[in-house]
């Protein structure tokens, strides 16, 4: 018979889980109650460590925290104390001051009865910045070895012939035409392939309107304001390259009035500028007065089809180059053309010649 006064095993265990139950009501009433500002002395810390460095924004739930002057850390201190000595009032640096370094004798040219050296003349930066400068190729060769500028023109219209003209080699020189898609694409190629590059500028020649050179071509009729618009959207291009190469223009050529403006232009932007209309000599009177490098085209190489007249064209580019030191040529992107140039260049070093990009074989396309 069991004892009245003593609790029987299952009374026992829901006593244990009862009192369970209640301390921990208990503590879960405490811990809600304490929660925000537990959250606030949190977040208070988290503040002055990181205010040093990080500018913690207020955020919802940040229970409109505000730190005091009072509580936040201490400025770093730049300068140690070392055996009770005070530092030199130099020695202490304000927040955020930089040290300076520390000086070596004979390092400072003043103090050594130096002249400092002088800074870059004003207009050194600007000549840097030249188009011709700034966006032509590095190039070396013996000074008594003749040069041929090859250039191949209306590139940028169909992508299959300008990847082959960019597939060229470096010192081949693209005109871009200003009638192509997706320009600032293909001429970041041609720079990176180690081309330089030209954007052409249509022109009105003597058979127009017949022979139309589209609709940002300079036309004579037209006022100068208008030109200067259409040159400006030509322009607007001709990122990366070093100058701009005249298309047809014949008619437009002839008129000093309507020229003069437009090699001003060129000139004060910093470009060069080839000429296919070697046989008019309008554009290099009026460029001898503007400081505009200007080079001639000496053989059209693709004005015929026939491989027989393709390789005769580019023997007389080597004529000319014999005979002068240089030669330009100018030329299409044909597969014909280009199948005859690949076999021709691969053996112009041992006939003597080197290929050249345009700005080095143009006088002064390399002054500022």
């Amino acid at each position: 018979m069991a004892h009245p006064y003593k609790p029987s095993h299952r009374g026992i265990a829901f006593a244990a889980t009862l009192v369970v139950l209640i301390v921990a009501a208990v503590a879960a009433w405490a811990f809600s109650r304490h929660e925000p500002e537990m959250a606030a002395l949190r977040l208070a810390a988290d503040r002055q460590h990181l205010s040093a460095s990080v500018a913690l924004p207020e955020r919802p739930g940040d229970q409109g925290v505000v730190i005091e002057p009072s509580e936040r850390p201490p400025e770093p201190v730049n300068h140690v104390e070392a055996d009770g000595v005070e530092p030199e009032v130099s020695d202490i640096l304000a927040p955020g001051e930089v040290p300076a370094p520390p000086t070596v004798e004979g390092d400072d040219p003043v103090a050594a009865g130096e002249q400092a050296p002088e800074p870059d003349a004003p207009g050194a930066s600007r000549a840097q910045d030249l188009p011709r400068l700034a966006n032509a190729e590095a190039f070396a060769a013996p000074a008594d070895q003749p040069r041929i500028a090859l250039i191949i023109r209306d590139v940028g219209r169909l992508s299959l012939e300008t990847q082959a003209a960019i597939e060229t080699p470096a010192e081949v020189t693209l005109a871009f035409s200003p009638y192509g898609r997706d320009l600032s694409t293909w001429i970041g190629r041609a720079r990176v392939d180690g081309h330089e590059t030209l954007m052409m500028l249509p022109m009105e020649p003597v058979d127009y309107p017949r022979n139309d050179p589209g609709p940002l071509a300079l036309l004579t009729n037209l006022g100068a304001g208008d030109n200067a618009e259409r040159l400006d959207r030509v322009l607007a291009d001709a990122d990366g390259s070093v100058g701009i190469i005249g298309e047809a223009g014949s008619r437009f050529l002839t008129e000093p009035a309507a020229l003069e403006p437009v090699l001003a232009t060129l000139a004060e932007a910093g470009f060069l500028y080839v000429d296919t209309n070697a046989e008019n000599d309008a554009v290099a009177e009026v460029a001898e007065g503007l400081d505009l490098p200007v080079i001639d085209v000496d053989v059209e190489v693709t004005d015929t089809t026939l491989r027989a007249m393709i390789d005769r064209r580019l023997l007389e580019l080597e004529t000319i180059a014999r005979d002068r030191g240089h030669a330009v040529g100018l030329a299409d992107p044909y597969p014909i053309f280009l199948e005859q140039f690949a076999t021709w260049s691969e053996r112009l070093e041992t006939r003597g010649f080197v290929l050249a990009p345009v700005t080095a074989v143009v006088d002064g396309a390399n002054e500022p």
